[in-house]
């Protein structure tokens, strides 16, 4: 069904061009696939890994499942929070020079 379009206070049928309806199946019918690769090959082994983490996984099926007991391992490892000290300083240290270089004073 067509857009009506308000012409002299009546409702007239506005057809859309044959272009825009072959420009619209080709941002959906080229999107498409991109997006579906993206989802199968980024998004689910997001999902997969944080799922996992929640687990014992040795690489056998049947693993128990711990909670939240590995991020509480991985918490009380002092090597574990010295990189994550280091890497929050490294990217405050970029975050901050980006922002005042680029954003602030213009130069590129």
């Amino acid at each position: 069904m067509s857009p009506l379009k308000l012409i002299g206070g009546v409702a007239v049928e506005k057809k859309t061009s044959r272009l825009k309806r072959l420009q619209r199946r080709f941002i959906v019918c080229g999107l498409t696939p991109i997006m579906l690769l993206f989802f199968i090959f980024s998004v689910v082994p997001i999902i997969f890994s944080i799922v996992m983490s929640f687990y014992n996984y040795n690489g056998f099926p049947g693993a128990p499942f711990v909670g939240l007991a590995n991020y509480k391992m991985l918490f009380q490892d002092p090597e574990f929070l010295g990189a994550l000290k280091y890497s929050s300083i490294c990217f405050s240290r970029s975050s901050f020079k980006y922002l005042y270089f680029h954003i602030f004073s213009g130069i590129d």
